[in-house]
């Protein structure tokens, strides 16, 4: 797409503000409403994959199950000449990842009330039986500059991990596709995953909300020397490299990023009494 093009003679493409390996979003002018919307494009080298399209369509269908409080709120899907697009509601305080960078580390309370809302996310989610298999800070994003309303995005890669009556989302383990770096042991085994492979991602995030960084050299290029670092027995304690991190965040977050899948929190709920208790 280029800046200036109309799609669906109601959005008008103005610039291009994120980019991945399936999808190119772009921000647009919506002609009827006025205002901005974000459009996600399927990447042309995907447009043959019937694999590819299931999961862009899957994007789509799970978001609107999920309350949009949290997550982002999907407008239209739209398949034209070839294309496949999604329109969601457009974000103007941009991912947590460009924060980080751009502002270094957040501060504990802060990062505590975003985990707090993905956690909701993800209660709402595993009751639905879905995993989102690709939680990190570039999906995660604002609707302004604060840190009041962080939303979660990107279910492309999204599954239903056990059987759903009813469901427009097939059943469906899409392998190692992620983000490496976030992934959890079972993730890169290629194991059956569930809704603690979403809370080791989620815990991932945390640690490097608070630390800027994850408990291995941000700088390894190396995919080899990575999986076998993810799937080691050894972390380092986020607390290493912010003292001022309470103890029991530290020990929570450790737990959630457990290579062992069984010492993690059983759900998103037990993580939210152990935040709640803590932070009186």
């Amino acid at each position: 797409m280029d800046a200036g093009e109309l799609i669906d003679n109601r959005y008008i493409i103005r610039e291009q503000i994120g980019y991945g390996g399936f999808g190119t979003v772009w921000k647009a002018a919506d002609n009827e409403n006025g205002g901005y919307v974000a459009v996600k494009s399927l990447r042309h080298r995907w447009l043959k994959s019937s694999r590819m399209i299931e999961c862009f369509k899957n994007e789509f269908n799970l978001l609107k199950q999920l309350p949009d409080e949290n997550t982002i709120r999907p407008l239209n899907l739209i398949s034209d000449t070839g294309r496949y697009l999604i329109v969601m509601e457009y974000l103007a305080g941009g991912p947590l990842s460009q924060r980080i960078r751009g502002r270094g580390v957040l501060n504990i309370d802060a990062a505590i009330s975003v985990v707090v809302k993905m956690l909701k996310v993800l209660n709402h989610s595993n009751r639905l039986g879905i995993v989102h298999k690709d939680i990190k800070p570039s999906n995660i994003l604002f609707a302004d500059d604060g840190c009041e309303t962080p939303k979660l995005g990107d279910f492309g890669l999204a599954y239903f991990s056990a059987k759903h009556h009813g469901s427009t989302v097939h059943n469906r383990n899409s392998g190692t596709m992620g983000t490496l770096a976030y992934m959890p042991p079972e993730q890169l085994n290629g194991n059956r995953l569930n809704i603690k492979s979403d809370i080791y991602s989620l815990g991932m995030t945390l640690y490097k909300m608070i630390t800027g960084r994850l408990f291995f050299r941000d700088d390894i290029l190396d995919s080899q020397i990575i999986r076998k670092t993810i799937c080691n027995s050894f972390r380092e304690h986020p607390g290493r490299y912010r003292p001022e991190i309470p103890f029991w965040l530290d020990e929570l977050i450790m737990r959630m990023i457990s290579p062992e899948i069984y010492k993690r929190p059983e759900n998103p709920q037990e993580i939210l009494k152990i935040i709640e208790l803590n932070r009186g």
